[in-house]
């Protein structure tokens, strides 16, 4: 997630649209006003299609894109932006304000009750699949005519201290995450087999999430010992803690381990006895030749620790 810096521009009093707008209302007796945006049927925010903020003094606002969208709503106690969720295939195109016509970029004094409704452009798709070299593979409907570059990352369950060592990560800390995974996940779900995290962007360094999203992971050889698999989502607590979010079923197919996630994130991958073992027909595969342990964040030393936390991090924010 990108950080956009936001400021108050110029002598003419243009604030940032959306930067905690509630901080603006007046309590000295002055006029407030609501102000209201419908994201008729593009994107959302926080699930809601349309956002409402009341009792807010008379300001400048800027309509730029980044207020508008990439920077809807900014944290300045930790300088974050959080953006609104663009539904795949839309693009912004114009605002009206009251009924009236604004271009993306265009100023707007707020002296009234004011709603703004936000026009879409309808984007061409095409599918996508990409992989990870090593035989895993994430499908997508995605803007037609882009480039996307896949991040997928899995740290087994059971590495070894000499595989760690080669990775660069500290056993007590891949031990600590390894316990936050296990205790998020529970006794009830199955045996942990792997954390898997999973990032898509463009050329321009924009990172996908809204799925749907087919994956396809090649079985381990060990797998066989189990018949059911899903995938757990990790997601963080309000207290910065790790814990499980949705599940995601697994079938096996050809050799591949294939489910629909909802949204690309982070996630741990069980596997369990659940019915019956079918006979071993030989479909098992080892999931990779060999495992490459690259830093979830590319500077020097990242620990697995705080690789995991910063992507959970990410995936709740956007």
């Amino acid at each position: 997630m990108k950080k956009i810096i936001i400021g108050i521009m110029s002598l003419a009093f243009i604030i940032p649209a959306f930067v905690s707008l509630n901080t603006f209302a007046d309590d000295s007796g002055e006029p407030t006003y609501s102000l209201t945006f419908d994201f008729n049927g593009g994107a959302t925010y926080d699930g809601q299609g349309s956002v409402t903020h009341s009792n807010l003094a008379s300001v400048g606002m800027d309509l730029s894109e980044p207020n508008l969208v990439s920077c809807f709503d900014y944290n300045a106690a930790d300088d974050e932006c959080h953006p609104i969720d663009v539904k795949k295939g839309k693009a912004l195109a114009y605002i009206t304000v009251n009924g009236t016509r604004h271009e993306i970029g265009d100023e707007y004094f707020f002296n009234q009750d004011t709603t703004i409704v936000y026009y879409w452009d309808e984007l061409p798709m095409e599918e996508y699949e990409l992989d990870d070299g090593a035989g895993n593979y994430v499908s997508f409907d995605g803007e037609k005519n882009h480039t996307y570059q896949l991040d997928f990352e899995n740290y087994g369950a059971n590495m070894t201290e000499a595989e760690l060592e080669a990775a660069g990560v500290p056993v007590e800390l891949y031990e600590q995450v390894k316990a936050m995974v296990l205790e998020a996940i529970g006794d009830d779900n199955g045996t942990l087999l792997s954390f898997i995290s999973i990032e898509i962007y463009n050329e321009d360094g924009y990172a996908l999430h809204e799925g749907p999203f087919q994956i396809r992971l090649q079985i381990k050889d060990e797998m066989k010992n189990f018949n059911t698999f899903k995938l757990i989502y990790l997601e963080e607590d309000e207290n910065g803690g790790m814990v499980a979010g949705e599940e995601i079923p697994l079938t096996v197919e050809d050799g591949f381990l294939v489910g629909t996630l909802p949204h690309i994130s982070a996630y741990a991958l069980v596997g369990s006895n659940e019915t019956p073992a079918a006979p071993n027909t030989g479909i098992f595969s080892k999931i990779f030749d060999s495992v490459t342990f690259q830093p979830l964040l590319l500077i020097s030393s990242i620990l697995f620790l705080i690789a995991v936390t910063v992507f959970i991090k990410k995936a709740k924010n956007n």
